[in-house]
């Protein structure tokens, strides 16, 4: 009786033991949410705002993509859409609202992923600390500004999928059912935001799997290609729910927005890029006795190459579009991190093997990946102006509004922030300055020059006779080089574009016109001259 005795005691300890460290990783994921609360404090950013506003336009009885002009496909708009919808119907602000759904969406993409992989991973460690942790800390505290980003949501989808494949590399079955089909679900939802770029990661992982096991049948098994087929459905439906896409914006996008492109080594050199590769040099410092590149480090360097091809190709180089690269990234540097514990616990868990040597390996460790999570939380902050004094917009009423700019930082979140309905089917003129940007620093084809000229042509005369027509109380204007040779042209073609106008407020990038006779508490500062232009 002594040994069955002895079992039961074993199995109610190892229960006992697994309960207690259960409870200690929600608790050490409640504090990451907990803090990342703190960061969530303010408005949205230029992008996210200008979305949520596409939406509530779209809500109120507007035609996207031809009364709002936007080069993002329809399923990365749409994200915006249940804020915007509980805004107008149930009256919780838009910005909150999408906060909410997004911490919900990480969480449950965290869950899953949980759910997905083996407790314990091969050559890794326990997959709670070693793969989730790091995850939730990029997820919610790294990622800052870029928080409820496209680029963000698109990662956070798709990693269930890439957990279910580990989960296969190591333990040869897939998930439950139930578990792989929310994977596959989210993977194509995920793919869908940026179509048809972001189906690269599951293309690239889908190639991982027929070379390492010279199959077809983990593809079709993995859910892959179904992923596909549902990644083209719900682009086919947006489209379909959309048209109008498909007719001007897609050549505009054709023509202007895609031959735009920064310099190869701006990209190359970016903060965030050098960081991803300063994650995955710390596996070489991994201690010799363990897996040097494990299945789960293989398919995250996979999925994360797929990102990364993306990102060079659009050749933008927004910090934000480097969200999932660096959060793949992450993940492997915090576990090359962990395998450098050894198995003791307390303090002798920072010592090296050797009895009474410090772990310096560690340590040097710990210390890198404090200035890299720096560094990222650092260059997610999108570090866009605020202006701060709004005594001038104390006396609108809901008042219309539009922007004069090179680019979005001025007219949202501002817009949002006084309550302006934009008039507007663009947040600023890109299509003028960014061409001319191009154009003065690389060599561009005679063709591509008069493609370029011939945008800007009509987006400088639709602007100058936009504010006659619509009479717009507001128009925030910026003050950058770029903006102020912008105004210029508009003035070219509209003189007294202004005449109707003072500047209330003129602050760092900020000058805001409000219309003559529109407000009484507000004085102007100044009238402003064409000749200042």
């Amino acid at each position: 009786m002594a040994a069955p005795s002895q079992a039961i005691e074993a199995h109610f300890e190892n229960s006992a033991g697994a309960c207690r460290e259960r409870s200690r990783f929600l608790m050490a994921i409640s504090g990451v949410i907990l803090v990342s609360c703190f960061l969530r404090i303010g408005s949205a950013t230029p992008d996210v705002s200008w979305l949520i506003d596409m939406c509530a336009r779209i809500l109120n009885g507007e035609q996207g993509y031809i009364d709002i002009f936007e080069t993002t496909p329809p399923v990365p708009v749409l994200l915006y859409m249940p804020g915007a919808w509980l805004e107008k119907y149930v009256g919780i602000p838009a910005e909150l609202a999408v906060t909410g759904y997004t911490y919900a969406t990480y969480l449950s993409a965290l869950w899953l992923a949980w759910c997905i992989l083996p407790r314990k991973l091969d050559g890794i460690g326990p997959s709670h600390w070693h793969v989730i942790f790091p995850l939730a800390i990029f997820l919610f505290i790294l990622s800052y500004e870029s928080f409820s980003q496209r680029e963000m949501f698109a990662a956070a989808l798709t990693l269930p999928m890439v957990c279910s494949l580990i989960a296969w590399r190591q333990t040869k079955q897939w998930p439950d059912i139930k578990l792989h089909t929310a994977a596959v679900l989210l993977a194509s939802l995920g793919a869908a935001i940026k179509p048809p770029l972001f189906t690269l990661p599951l293309l690239l992982c889908g190639g991982y799997l027929l070379v390492t096991t010279r199959s077809l049948r983990p593809i079709y098994s993995s859910g892959l290609v179904a992923t596909g087929f549902l990644f083209l459905f719900i682009t086919a439906a947006s489209l379909w729910a959309f048209p109008a896409y498909l007719d001007g914006v897609y050549q505009l996008m054709r023509d202007v927005y895609v031959p735009i492109r920064h310099d190869f080594y701006y990209g190359l050199f970016s903060d965030n890029i050098i960081l991803a590769v300063a994650c995955l040099a710390l596996i070489r410092l991994r201690p010799a006795n363990a897996v040097q590149f494990s299945e789960t480090d293989k398919l995250f360097i996979t999925t994360m190459t797929g990102f990364a091809i993306a990102y060079f190709f659009q050749g933008k180089y927004f910090d934000y579009h480097a969200v999932p690269i660096a959060l793949f990234a992450f993940v492997i540097a915090w576990s090359s991190l962990l395998q450098n514990l050894p198995e003791e616990k307390g303090a002798a868990a920072l010592t090296s093997l050797a009895p009474g040597k410090v772990n310096w390996r560690f340590y040097f460790m710990a210390a890198s990946i404090a200035v890299i999570s720096a560094g990222f939380f650092n260059s997610f902050d999108d570090d866009e102006p605020k202006l701060k004094d709004r005594s001038w917009a104390e006396s609108l009423d809901h008042p219309t509004a539009m922007a004069i700019s090179s680019g979005y930082i001025t007219g949202f979140p501002l817009a949002r922030e006084i309550d302006a309905q934009w008039i507007n089917r663009t947040h600023c003129q890109w299509a003028v300055t960014y061409p001319e940007a191009v154009m003065r620093k690389q060599h561009v084809s005679e063709k591509q020059r008069r493609i370029f000229k011939k945008y800007q042509e009509e987006e400088i005369n639709r602007v100058a006779a936009l504010v006659p027509q619509k009479k717009p109380e507001i128009i925030i204007q910026s003050t950058t080089r770029q903006s102020i040779w912008l105004a210029s042209l508009i003035l070219e073609k509209n003189p007294t574009l202004f005449d109707d106008y003072d500047i209330v407020a003129e602050e760092d990038v900020f000058r805001i016109w409000r219309r003559k006779g529109s407000a009484d508490k507000a004085s102007p500062v100044a009238s402003f001259k064409a000749g200042e232009q």
